[in-house]
């Protein structure tokens, strides 16, 4: 009431009804409901939480490569992605303080691009680099999420060289989590304007005190480590001591020797548990290093070239931990993939080998 007598205050003529009565309004008139639904006052100002939830990341980059002279194919994984970012991962906490228009510049200042006063979801205009191989934001558009640099390209699925120079037709409008955006604008994309931030308090990991779920995931990561038996480098039992001192130092987490044994079916449960509680960002990191050598990516593993004579070149480094790469080829012993074939569907099929071994083997996604 009191919002209603101030706009009086100021001269305006006000007229109220109840919210359920303008929604049968909009249900019979649909020339109301679409100035409603597209004027730019409304469209800015409203932020659904769901437009910024885009799932994972699965996109075949390459969809046919066969290695040459010194090169090799990797599979890498990251190890249990899901309760990696449950356990160390940042988390919103409460109820969201909503800022809009005038608010939002009075949280971060002038330069729209410096979001470090910012934690939660912002709903922003952004206009991509022009050239970034792997781009980071993305749309839905068509029934499917596309990583695009340009708007307009996209809308119109072309796949030539973009020609548009005016950075409205270029630019995009949605609604993104505050880490993308930063990590957004380090790549070069630029934010022309911010219409709405649902501003978050946050917690995260603490190794004396515990996080929101680390007890949970803890609880059954013990149960999927054990049954996924033995790292390939714990040869010995002093390869074995050290094995369990450092997952004990690194995760807080005693393994019992007695149980690891490989236990598929028990291993399947634990990893099933896990996964039922973000990881886009967490891969971004090693794509952007694989750059033009990533041949196909999902939303927690990577495919790519790796050129054997020369030892400087990035790969991402293998682990045992949470959150760490592994090595997916390791069930196929000291073995490479010689070629790959990849199709739009996430179906795929390699041809692998090593010393005692030559299999083909496929996967459908």
């Amino acid at each position: 009431m009191s919002k209603l007598q101030k706009m009086r205050d100021c001269g305006y003529d006000v007229r109220s009804i109840w919210e359920c009565e303008f929604d049968e309004v909009k249900l019979r008139n649909q020339e109301i409901a679409s100035y409603v639904k597209n004027h730019s006052l409304v469209s800015r100002i409203t932020l659904n939480p769901r437009d910024a939830f885009f799932g994972g990341r699965t996109e075949n980059i390459i969809p046919f490569y066969k290695v040459k002279d010194g090169e090799k194919i990797k599979y890498t994984d990251i190890c249990s992605l899901y309760p990696y970012i449950c356990k160390r991962g940042k988390f919103p906490i409460g109820h969201p303080r909503i800022l809009v228009g005038e608010e939002c510049r009075e949280l971060i200042g002038d330069d729209y691009n410096n979001l470090d006063g910012a934690e939660g979801l912002v709903k922003c205009r952004v206009s991509p680099p022009r050239n970034l191989y792997m781009p980071l934001l993305p749309v839905k558009m068509h029934g499917h999420l596309p990583f695009a640099l340009c708007r307009s390209c996209c809308a119109e699925a072309r796949t030539e060289d973009c020609h548009h120079e005016q950075i409205a037709d270029r630019e995009f409008t949605g609604t993104w989590v505050a880490d993308e955006l930063r990590k957004a604008v380090e790549l070069g994309y630029r934010i022309s304007e911010i219409y709405v931030i649902w501003l978050y308090d946050t917690t995260r990991f603490d190794g004396t005190k515990g996080g929101l779920f680390a007890q949970y995931v803890n609880l059954f990561l013990k149960i999927k480590q054990e049954a996924s038996d033995w790292p390939s480098w714990c040869i010995n039992k002093n390869a074995k001591a050290r094995y369990l001192a450092e997952y004990e130092r690194d995760e807080g987490i005693v393994l019992d020797r007695e149980k690891i044994k490989k236990n598929p079916g028990l291993r399947a449960v634990a990893k099933l548990c896990l996964n039922s509680l973000w990881g886009t960002p967490r891969l971004y990191g090693y794509l952007e290093k694989l750059g033009s050598r990533l041949l196909y990516c999902d939303t927690d593993s990577s495919i790519f070239v790796k050129n054997e004579n020369d030892p400087a070149e990035y790969e991402p480094p293998i682990g045992n931990l949470l959150g760490a790469m592994t090595d997916e080829l390791r069930s196929y012993g000291e073995g490479t993939i010689k070629s790959l074939i990849d199709d739009e569907f996430s179906e795929n099929a390699d041809k692998s080998d090593n010393d005692n071994d030559d299999r083909d083997t496929g996967k459908d996604k």
